[in-house]
């Protein structure tokens, strides 16, 4: 599902708007130890593939969030 924000928002805000969906985030800013803890929301959902798509749409700075707990059979590559 497409969401669009123009402003940067925090990322436990936007967690807790879409619980245990995949984000797409713009435009992030990380603390020191590089977490997101800002940015634009450009998509959620609670399908992976589809927030892949989604990631053709968008250039430049873009991290994918998962807001619950990543499920057993998903690997995390960093």
């Amino acid at each position: 599902m497409p969401s669009k924000t123009d402003k940067k928002e925090n990322i436990e805000r936007i967690k807790e708007r879409y619980p245990n969906e995949w984000l797409l985030i713009i435009d992030y800013e990380t603390d020191v130890s590089t977490r997101t803890i800002k940015g634009r929301l450009v998509a959620h959902s609670k399908s992976r593939e589809e927030i892949h798509r989604a990631l053709t749409k968008h250039r430049g700075k873009r991290c994918i969030e998962y807001s619950g707990t990543i499920p057993k059979d998903v690997g995390v590559m960093f």
